[in-house]
């Protein structure tokens, strides 16, 4: 249930963040990183009860490295 929570309060922050703050103009890759790391983050506790590894930008690179999620784990 924490991690529900936590989760949320990411969401919450995500979507406050895409509409009070402006976006500058290059790093908008990692607004993008972190949405797609909470909804890998969901995917994971969707399917094996936990979050995904791990998941950051590397502004040096301009990626967004993914955590894993070990599927064969049981819930």
């Amino acid at each position: 249930m924490k991690h529900v929570c936590l989760r949320l309060i990411q969401l919450v922050v995500l979507a406050a963040l895409a509409l009070v703050a402006s976006p500058r103009p290059a790093p908008a890759s990692e607004l993008g990183c972190y949405a797609i790391c909470v909804y890998d983050d969901w995917a994971c506790m969707l399917a094996i009860g936990r979050p995904a590894d791990a998941c950051w930008y590397d502004s040096e690179h301009d990626i967004c490295n993914l955590g894993s999620c070990p599927v064969g784990l049981s819930k």
